[in-house]
């Protein structure tokens, strides 16, 4: 039986994506028999050099590939706005529902289970050019818009309320620093890299709620001012809650001062139940607290701040992110360009 894909007048481009050469031609062969132009890359890496020179309708792509895999290539293009709107199809085994799940929260259109015939193919082509996915996929686009202007404007309340405190200007920016940096050394991918940078971005977007006379108080606050600004991560998830786009990072921005042995807040969490990011966060917040300057005191050099972190670490930080923060110094000597 015949599928009903619709060409139209112009002549649709599929990149296939597969280190399997005989995979390649095997869907080359059949693809441009059905009235497709079909260009092929071997990896990932290869996928995204062709992206320069041409524009694929559909990319359809194996997971396991040398150099850059399937999961890697729809990563970097979901964070890239030029290509976020080509689709991606995936192609994987059965056993493979893990890696499929990511890509499709990753923006992936549709999957197909190996093996397949050219036919189920089709169809999901078909699907994929059908009117009504179309208009989706534009509603798509116009939310993603939607939530990327929203999002820079949250950065930029984050950017104004640093600005009302020289001794805070641009220490969610440190964190975020220091964050991503830690993510990517524990071995985190480039979208989880950039995730965890965002996430020390808004970690303290709740303090936006934060009266100036409890925020900008140089001196020792009271019980009922520490109260109030215990306030910030309820206030800054509950800013975040709408945003669909970054609901991974919410738990940074409520969980990043609770405490290995619970007395931290705003839930009282303890151990391993806090979220791990968070506890990455807690580090680097206490970091760039203990090293930048205060009203009451200039900031520690960064041999005294690491040895006041590891007497933290246990009851307040937990040991194995303190030992991942002691790595990363070693590797990037924060020290040296943190607060230049």
């Amino acid at each position: 039986m015949e599928s009903n894909v619709n060409i139209n007048d112009n002549e649709k481009t599929i990149l296939v994506v597969d280190d399997s050469r005989s995979m390649r031609l095997m869907l080359e062969d059949h693809l441009s028999q059905k009235g497709f132009r079909v260009c092929c890359a071997d990896n990932g890496r290869n996928a995204l050099d062709m992206l320069g020179s041409i524009r694929p309708d559909v990319i359809l792509s194996d997971v396991y590939m040398p150099e850059m895999n399937g999961l890697e290539l729809c990563e970097a293009l979901h964070v890239s706005p030029e290509y976020t709107d080509i689709p991606f199809v995936v192609m994987s085994t059965e056993n493979d529902a893990d890696n499929m799940k990511r890509m499709m929260h990753f923006g992936a259109a549709a999957f197909i289970v190996k093996p397949f015939n050219i036919e189920q193919l089709m169809i999901t082509l078909n699907t994929i050019f059908s009117y009504e996915f179309l208009i989706l996929l534009k509603e798509k686009e116009r939310l993603d818009v939607e939530q990327r202007l929203m999002l820079a404007g949250i950065e930029s309340l984050v950017r104004a309320l640093e600005a009302r405190d020289q001794y805070t200007r641009g220490h969610s920016e440190r964190v975020s620093i220091i964050l991503s940096g830690m993510v990517k050394f524990s071995g985190g991918s480039h979208y989880e890299e950039e995730r965890a940078r965002l996430a020390g971005r808004l970690h303290d977007i709740g303090k936006i709620g934060i009266r100036d006379d409890v925020l900008l108080k140089p001196g020792r606050l009271t019980e009922e001012e520490f109260n109030h600004i215990k306030g910030h991560p309820e206030i800054g998830a509950s800013i975040l809650k709408n945003i669909h786009s970054i609901s991974d990072i919410i738990p940074v921005v409520y969980s990043h001062h609770e405490r290995m042995d619970g007395k931290g807040y705003p839930q009282g969490l303890s151990g391993y139940t806090i979220p791990l990011w968070a506890r990455m966060a807690a580090v680097a917040d206490t970091y760039d607290a203990l090293t930048s300057n205060r009203p009451y005191r200039q900031g520690m050099p960064h041999d005294k701040a690491l040895e006041i972190i590891d007497q933290a670490s246990g009851p307040q930080l937990c040991p194995s992110c303190v030992r991942l923060f002691h790595e990363w110094c070693l590797k990037e000597k924060p020290e040296t360009f943190l607060h230049r």
